[in-house]
């Protein structure tokens, strides 16, 4: 997510290397799962929405990659005991 939010901000191009990685969603998961909690997801996606610019090109880039699907759609569950403030994002942009 961090990748994303820096392409976003810096108009930087994301390597295939990390993209092929980052759409590995069997591989990738469980480390995700594993390494990044929810409130640091929900940092990042308040990052990368607090500019309306940044947020347009990171949400472009998470649907493509796939991240809005296999990654936010995770901390965006109703029965989870905390919701982002980000998790509108999740069914506006289907």
């Amino acid at each position: 997510m961090r990748a994303v939010r820096f392409a976003a901000t810096y108009n930087f191009k994301i390597s295939n290397e990390i993209q092929n990685q980052i759409i590995a969603i069997h591989e990738m998961q469980p480390i995700f799962d594993e390494k990044v909690s929810k409130p640091r997801i929900g940092k990042e996606l308040t990052a990368m929405l607090s500019d309306r610019k940044v947020g347009l090109h990171s949400i472009e880039l998470m649907t493509d990659l796939g991240i809005l699907d296999n990654y936010v759609a995770e901390i965006c569950n109703p029965h989870s005991s905390v919701i982002s403030d980000a998790c509108f994002i999740k069914d506006t942009f289907k």
